[in-house]
């Protein structure tokens, strides 16, 4: 079953390839390649025009250096099968020796053509060339193949030799598509070339056919199990497949097999770390960073991954100065990765507010922009639109921290725009509504902001921090029942979440729903014991049920939590004395007032206090501070 359903999807991506346009893509960052339409729907490696069309630079392929060693293990049924190198090796900076051309192609039973042959010798030669030229290589291979269907078209007679180096030229050149095809018809030909299996489960790797990547590596494996870069492969698939023990499994395996490979480290660090073995997935990556570092100055490395899946996991334990370090340098050596720039970007935010330190939302801005100018990829139908939501939402928390007014209102602007910004990309983007809501509300633009989040709601109705926020408008106006029904809702996405459940109380008690209230105060405080204005607001809700004493004893919870509540000691003050203990009201609002001394309702009444107790100078005194503070 599954090697039928591999070969489903091999004959349709050949169909695909025949039909469009053959990318050739080389391996050497800024080298050019040149496009070639295919002529004939019969063999989608078929020789290249003669005057290719202009060429367009194609970045290197992401693959493991040279740590990762190239598949070696014999075809144990045809000697004429050619050990290539891998498709992640580095170009050599001197010649190395060149091929045994009688050996590169032994007939082994086939009845090959002699100028296919020559053409054949011709393309291995020059792709061992220091300075290969990838389009030769091709066009050569493919005048081989078609020379040899010309003369011996029998399946068995083919040269699968020349699509063996044509896919290991495209998957350098990152045409991953193609070269799947192109060692799948290496493997219809002769089914035994171990190394076309393991480059053909890279290919289908770097497609995200995960499923069909473990297929082709372990087709490999039951050959040799101890193949390196097939264990290497299938960890790796086997991660984005959430099959991670499997994947701990083949990547142990692989790091006993080669010590020395920071690539296997860093897979191995990454899946331990999704199992959450924290210490385990810090030591492989450790292990990583060693091996990095042990790198010659001269061979400068641009290894940046295990950076960036070190400064993750440290995130994730609170080490956030040492996030920061790896992700910086994850970032200073990729600087075309979108991933690691965002994540970069979202720290710095993040350390921000913890830190109170507005310059890193600066960081976070210049990250967060340099992922706005990554190019799309030739896959993507359109610009990623998240860099500016994370844009507009850094720029609201610049106005939150601003230091006047004027300087909040450009921030809260710059988020309107981003927001926008990102809306013309993508106007179904529920969170680029919702984050233009938030600033929006922030320049209270009310109808506006409550438009904002009604998009974002109507494109994701569970959306709960939309909801909340809408929720909190319609409070603020007085549609307490509009608003109870925003909380609800939102509560419905997030249930428990103890910010909605507190604004849910407010709304009840609004309402007069003060038992509906209590119990939503309740449930906040199930959710976080921590919350201060969950057991005021409680508090309150107990003094309008007339339950007094369980007012003293929250008031008492919240002014635990935050001691300098000058509203939670004046409203303890006036709970104790409904309770008929007026000398512990009288010190509860004067604690009050001691730390608010323009508090004119404590003033007031401590003064009805003092008057009730017969001491008339300090009420008349309390009484003329409180008329005075009014008058202002």
């Amino acid at each position: 079953m599954r090697q039928t359903a591999a070969r489903r999807w091999i004959t349709q991506a050949c169909r695909l390839a025949a039909a469009a346009a053959m990318v050739v893509a080389i391996v050497a960052a800024g080298t050019q390649v040149a496009k070639a339409q295919t002529p004939t729907p019969e063999d989608i490696f078929a020789p290249a025009p003669a005057t290719p069309t202009p060429a367009t630079t194609v970045p290197e392929t992401t693959v493991p250096e040279t740590t990762v060693p190239e598949t070696t293990t014999p075809d144990t049924t045809n000697p004429a099968v050619v050990p290539a190198a891998p498709a992640d090796a580095t170009p050599a900076t001197t010649p190395g020796p060149r091929p045994k051309l009688p050996d590169v192609v032994q007939d082994n039973g086939r009845t090959i053509n002699p100028q296919a042959r020559q053409r054949l010798q011709a393309a291995f030669e020059e792709a061992a060339a220091p300075d290969v030229d990838p389009n030769k290589v091709i066009q050569l291979a493919q005048e081989a193949n078609k020379l040899q269907s010309e003369a011996n078209p029998q399946t068995q007679n083919q040269l699968f030799e020349a699509y063996h180096l044509i896919g290991r030229i495209l998957l350098r050149g990152r045409n991953f598509e193609q070269a799947a095809a192109a060692f799948s018809t290496v493997l219809k030909i002769n089914p035994n070339v171990v190394e076309a299996m393991v480059l053909r489960g890279q290919a289908y790797f770097e497609l995200k056919e995960y499923r069909l990547a473990v297929d082709s590596l372990t087709d490999a494996l039951n050959f040799d199990s101890r193949i390196f870069s097939a264990l290497y492969w299938r960890g790796k698939a086997r991660t984005e497949l959430r099959d991670y023990q499997a994947a701990i499994e083949d990547l142990q395996e692989a790091t006993g097999q080669e010590r020395n490979s920071k690539e296997a480290f860093t897979a191995l660090g990454k899946v331990q770390a999704l199992l959450g073995d924290t210490e385990s997935a810090l030591a492989s990556l450790d292990r990583a960073v060693k091996l990095d570092s042990a790198t010659p100055p001269e061979q400068k490395s641009t290894f940046a991954e295990v950076y960036f899946e070190r400064g993750k996991l440290y995130a994730s334990i609170g080490s956030l100065e040492k996030s920061v370090a790896d992700l910086k340098i994850a970032v200073e050596r990729d600087g075309q990765n979108k991933e690691y720039l965002m994540n970069f970007g979202a720290l710095q935010h993040e350390l921000a507010i913890v830190d109170k330190d507005p310059a890193k939302l600066t960081l976070a801005i210049e990250s967060f922009n340099r992922a706005a100018a990554v190019p799309k990829k030739p896959e993507e139908e359109k610009e990623d639109v998240s860099p500016y939501i994370a844009l507009a939402r850094t720029y609201v928390q610049q106005g939150y921290m601003a230091a006047d007014k004027e300087a909040a209102t450009d921030a809260y602007r710059e988020g309107v725009a981003m927001s926008n910004k990102a809306i013309g990309i993508e106007p179904k983007a529920p969170t680029a509504f919702y984050q233009r809501g938030v600033a929006q509300r922030m320049l209270d633009n009310f109808d506006a902001a409550v438009a904002s989040f009604g998009e974002a709601i109507r494109l994701m109705p569970s959306f709960g921090p939309a909801l909340y926020r809408r929720g909190i408008i319609w409070y603020h106006r007085g549609e307490y029942r509009l608003a109870t029904q925003d909380f609800d809702d939102a509560l419905r996405a997030e249930p428990g979440n103890p910010k909605y459940l507190v604004w849910r109380g407010l709304a009840l008690a609004r309402q007069q729903k003060f038992i509906d209230a209590v119990d939503s105060y309740s449930q906040a405080l199930r959710g976080n014991p921590q919350n201060t204005r969950a057991y005021h607001n409680r508090a309150l809700a107990y003094l309008e049920l007339g339950e007094a004493e369980k007012a003293v004893t929250d008031f008492n919870q919240a002014i635990r939590l935050d001691t300098r509540d000058e509203q939670a000691y004046y409203r303890r003050g006036v709970a104790l004395d409904r309770m008929g203990e007026t000398d512990k009201a009288l010190q509860s609002i004067s604690t009050a007032i001691d730390l608010k001394s323009d508090f004119a309702d404590a003033l007031l009444a401590r003064g009805r206090l003092y008057e009730r107790t017969g001491d008339a100078t300090k009420a008349a005194a309390d009484f003329a501070a409180a008329k005075k503070l009014a008058a202002k």
